[in-house]
């Protein structure tokens, strides 16, 4: 994930990287490395510096990597990005033979105050032609022109440079790139292509294999997004169409070890083109977006709508109703496709029209999400599942049930349990789960069922129930 330290306060947070469930981020922007925002975070932070300059002396910079050994370093190696996009004259902006020294002298100096760091490589965009603008004519003289270049052309006069002056090629222990879809420029287009990434991440994998220096390295993706160009209008369903495939491809690829998304919100001037990427609707509300990556990042269906809404695609591994939602009945199609066991995980925002509370007090343990489950029975689990309401955001399992209104009246519930499956919508005699066979063992834990037309929760298969309870009123 990346993020930025100019993001105003109320997105740039340590609670917006747990609800997101990221695993790794760092502050793209960052220039002094060692401000400590996320202590609960720190362990998995990418420190970095965004350009590499002649004044920063090499003894502030051992200063730097020795200070972050000793504060986050216990747990595993401390990794350092050295520039983001030099090839890019938008971003840090240097020419590969100014780079070489520039390069040697931080990578020295980091490893010198840290010699168990780990160097990842410059971030590199624009990989070579075919990938950039392909439908726009002449897209190598104009690139040029403004003074970028692509990123293989820099990388190879950089190795050059370096090889030039130290006679070897530059070391490092990650190679960094960028990868986005930007043939957006020229014709006009309504979304965007995965293949196009992906063939620009076979170009740069077939590359490194030829460089001595380069060979079986990891690579990460440092940012990875949808950029918005030309007012390209990408419907929900397209961009959870794209975080899913893009994914799911790159994640697949044996070198690739690390993936960031960029970005979490378009939050200050001059990142407009961000905008399809973003996750977040306010500063502590996902948007629709932002649930299919908590639900990724966390490894299980987040199921974001209340709607009884059929899986758009089932087979394709995204539980997309056609809205960019998942809902449960689309997350259970999507687990009968798979095989083993899968996990259906919720993502409410707090002020969800499904959202109550009734005695108005927030935190008594009383609030619920109200999921009217239709006059279709769920589909028949043919794989062991595990429905978990307690990785919606809010829910805990309070352990004592507590008298409150429910649908259809008064009834009982465990506090701080806040997933209501509401089967009153089903005839009489459906059981609320069925299976087709033996093996396709449920797992229920942190959800409150209600209103069942029958005592009989399963047909066909096992159960297990954890923090759960089942009330009829009818």
């Amino acid at each position: 994930m990346t993020y930025t330290q100019a993001s105003p306060a109320p997105y740039y947070k340590e609670e917006t990287l747990a609800l997101l469930g990221v695993n790794w981020w760092y502050d793209y922007l960052a220039e002094a490395p060692l401000v400590v925002n996320f202590s609960a975070q720190e362990d998995r932070k990418l420190f970095g510096h965004w350009r590499l300059t002649a004044a920063k002396t090499a003894a502030s910079i051992s200063t730097e990597a020795a200070a972050a050994k000793a504060a986050y370093g216990s747990g595993g190696p401390v990794y350092w990005y050295l520039s983001n996009e030099p090839n890019n004259a938008a971003q840090s902006n240097t020419a590969a033979v100014d780079f070489a020294p520039l390069y040697k002298k931080y990578r020295d100096a980091i490893l010198a105050g840290d010699p168990d760091a780990k160097i990842v490589g410059p971030a590199l965009v624009w990989w070579d032609e075919g990938h950039i603008y392909s439908d726009f004519p002449g897209v190598t003289a104009w690139l040029h022109s403004v003074g970028h270049s692509y990123g293989k052309e820099w990388y190879e006069a950089f190795r050059a440079e370096y090889f030039s002056l130290y006679g070897l090629y530059p070391p490092m222990d990650v190679f960094n790139i960028h990868l986005y879809d930007f043939h957006l420029l020229g014709a006009s287009r309504t979304g965007v292509e995965v293949t196009a990434i992906m063939d620009e991440y076979h170009d740069v994998e077939a590359d490194l294999l030829t460089w001595p220096e380069t060979a079986g390295l990891p690579i990460w993706v440092t940012e990875l997004g949808i950029p918005n160009f030309n007012n390209v209008t990408l419907t929900d369903n397209q961009r959870v169409d794209f975080l899913h495939q893009v994914l799911d491809t790159l994640s697949g690829q044996t070198e690739v070890e690390r993936i960031f998304w960029f970005l979490v919100h378009r939050d200050f001037a001059g990142l407009e083109w961000g905008e399809t990427s973003e996750l977040l609707a306010s500063p502590d509300v996902l948007n629709v977006l932002g649930a299919q990556f908590r639900g990724l990042a966390k490894g299980h269906y987040a199921v974001s709508t209340t709607a009884d809404t059929p899986d758009a695609n089932p087979g394709d591994g995204i539980c997309n109703d056609g809205t960019g939602h998942c809902s449960l009945r689309a997350a259970i199609e999507e687990a009968n496709t798979s095989a083993g066991m899968d996990t259906i995980g919720f993502y409410f925002p707090t002020g969800h029209t499904s959202h109550s509370d009734p005695d108005g007090t927030a935190g008594t343990g009383d609030e619920y999400y109200h999921l009217l489950l239709g006059g279709t029975p769920l589909p028949a689990l043919q794989q062991p599942l595990f429905i978990n309401g307690l990785l919606q955001p809010d829910a805990s399992c309070g352990g004592n049930t507590i008298t409150t209104t429910l649908p259809g009246g008064e009834g009982r519930k465990i506090a701080g349990v806040n997933i209501l499956l509401d089967f009153g919508g089903l005839a009489a005699g459906t059981p609320v789960f069925s299976a087709t066979n033996s093996n396709a063992e449920l797992w229920l834990q942190g959800v409150q069922l209600l209103n069942s037309p029958t005592r009989q929760l399963l047909t066909g298969g096992k159960t297990r129930i954890g923090c759960s309870f089942f009330w009829t009123t009818n």
